[in-house]
């Protein structure tokens, strides 16, 4: 028989973090978070390694030299970047330096806090006002997110339709927009903005305006009609009848509100008004 003498210091090799959330660089509550690690030259550790996720007690497996060791995340964990200690020895009993670190990649970061928007606020480019849209008119929705915080494109729905979004994946600032058609309905038009933050976390949906001033925008796609057009003379002695210098009045009622400055184009025989 023969005695091994190891005074070797044992040393943590491939030590990686990941998350099992989509963006493995994230998670959120309920995810669960992976340290994975060997030993340096194959040596052997004793079972089991000691590790702690998050400061909390992770679950250990594997043998020998290879090693993983999980955590399933918790409403109430520290949020930001995941901290970890590694805790070894080899079967000779040498202790190894506590291992605090990776050796590649970066630390999963943490986030449990639904996202919300600073901002959201819907405008129309009608050359009579933004809140006005009528057939072929752009409207766009403009969405902020609460302190900065990088979220994910959003979704965004104008008048019922999907609408073209501008901006990546982890900025703040987004732009939906949609051009009006004939067949989308009258009225104030609606939206929705469905988003979720790097962590998947996902924000409640938003169909109203958020510090917008200026509120919604109305679609009109009907063209004015004067539902009363009456003619009369100043005539003394019968207004259906004139003579010269008389003066005739053309009097219309409108079916909608006409933008003041815009009075219509009047000719009466072949004069204008």
């Amino acid at each position: 028989s023969s005695v091994t003498f190891d005074r070797s210091i044992p040393v943590l090799t491939n030590v990686t973090m990941a998350s099992n959330n989509a963006n493995n660089a994230y998670a959120k509550e309920g995810d669960i978070i992976t340290l994975s690690f060997g030993s340096n030259f194959a040596e052997p550790l004793q079972e089991y390694p000691d590790v702690s996720i998050g400061g909390n007690p992770a679950t250990i497996s594997g043998s020998a030299n290879v090693w993983s060791a999980t955590y399933l995340l918790q409403s109430g964990d520290d949020e930001g970047e995941i901290d970890f200690t590694i805790d070894f020895v080899d079967i000779a009993g040498n202790v190894g330096a506590q291992v605090t670190s990776l050796t590649a990649g970066s630390k999963v970061i943490y986030d449990e806090t639904i996202p919300t928007m600073a901002s959201v606020t819907i405008a129309s480019n009608n050359s009579n006002g933004g809140t006005l849209a009528k057939v072929n008119d752009v409207i766009t929705i403009s969405v902020t997110s609460s302190n900065g915080e990088p979220l994910q494109k959003p979704t965004i729905t104008i008048a019922n339709n999907a609408a073209t979004v501008s901006g990546n994946n982890g900025e703040s600032v987004f732009t939906g927009s949609y051009t009006m058609q004939s067949s989308d309905n009258t009225g104030v038009i609606p939206f929705s903005v469905d988003f979720r933050d790097l962590a998947n976390n996902e924000g409640v949906q938003i169909t109203d305006v958020i510090n917008d001033v200026d509120g919604g925008v109305t679609f009109d796609k009907q063209a004015p009609s004067f539902t009363s057009v009456t003619i009369s003379s100043d005539n003394s002695n019968n207004t259906s009848l004139a003579i010269v210098n008389d003066q005739i009045t053309l009097e219309l009622t409108s079916d909608e509100d006409i933008i003041a400055g815009t009075d219509p184009t009047i000719l009466i025989n072949g004069n204008n008004a």
